[in-house]
């Protein structure tokens, strides 16, 4: 995931409150808390990901279309709307409850160019079973639930399971005009999200952003080798952002020893971006 708190005085607080309110007050409560909370996090930028962020406030521009897949509670989804604010925003969340929420956060903050699909995305199409790890306390931790693949058995603690339908991106977003930039965070799918968005990606040559997370991929039975070399048979080339004020990122050689955000860049765009 990309998106997590730093280790403050006010997280202890917030996880404190968070056990309460379940223990005393159940899943409804815990899930509106969540909501509050979080809106009130994007309002005060408390995330980890402005880097990023203000990396793409110098490349994006406000008729861009821009696509988020793991939107989670909506961090990304809100500074992408504000960003391209005549264009638009398509975001995807296949958890149910988490999707409620970050569809709350959306209405609540009026960004009218943003479009949701409680859907996940990946290279076929289908319902499947995603895992929802549960926290020492017992509520779900929005933030690492992933798909279910094959047979892989899940045996890091307690955990929920829900059903969702997964789609081809190429197949749903038929009628893009100007796509610049995709986020994907799901887990360990993101190769599985980029192969059916390969259409798309040839066609417009979006900047791309992607976890690299060894461990996950691993659930999904390929290697960073792999998919490094199937993202370079796209012809682009990766970096990672430098510091807070630039406007350029640094060459990353390769992923395969890489954990982080990664930027994906189109070769015949890099003297764009580095």
């Amino acid at each position: 995931m990309l998106f997590h708190l730093n280790s403050n005085p006010d997280d202890i607080i917030r996880r404190s409150l968070k056990r309460l309110i379940f223990y005393l007050l159940g899943d409804s409560a815990y899930e509106y808390f969540l909501f509050k909370a979080k809106l009130a996090d994007i309002k005060k930028d408390a995330y980890e990901e402005k880097l990023e962020m203000g990396f793409l406030k110098f490349y994006l521009q406000e008729t861009d279309e821009v696509v988020d897949i793991g939107s989670n509670f909506g961090q990304y989804v809100y500074h992408l709307s504000k960003i391209v604010k005549n264009g638009s925003v398509y975001a995807f969340e296949p958890i149910l409850a988490t999707f409620k929420i970050l569809e709350k956060i959306i209405k609540h903050l009026k960004l009218d160019n943003v479009y949701l699909h409680n859907l996940g995305c990946s290279d076929n199409e289908q319902f499947v079973t995603f895992i929802e790890p549960l926290q020492r306390f017992g509520a779900r931790d929005p933030g690492l639930a992933y798909m279910k693949q094959g047979f892989h058995e899940f045996n890091e603690g307690k955990y929920k399971t829900s059903i969702c339908k997964i789609v081809i991106l190429d197949n749903l977003l038929t009628n893009l005009k100007n796509l610049t930039f995709i986020k994907c965070d799901i887990e360990g799918a993101e190769f599985l999200a980029l192969k059916g968005a390969e259409k798309s990606i040839n066609q417009f040559r979006p900047l791309i952003l992607c976890e690299i997370s060894p461990e996950h991929f691993e659930r999904f039975e390929y290697t960073l080798n792999e998919f490094e070399q199937y993202i370079r048979k796209l012809n682009y080339t990766f970096g990672a952002v430098q510091n807070s004020e630039g406007s350029r990122l640094k060459f990353v050689p390769s992923i395969t020893s890489f954990s982080g955000n990664c930027f994906f860049v189109p070769n015949e765009k890099l003297e764009q971006f580095f």
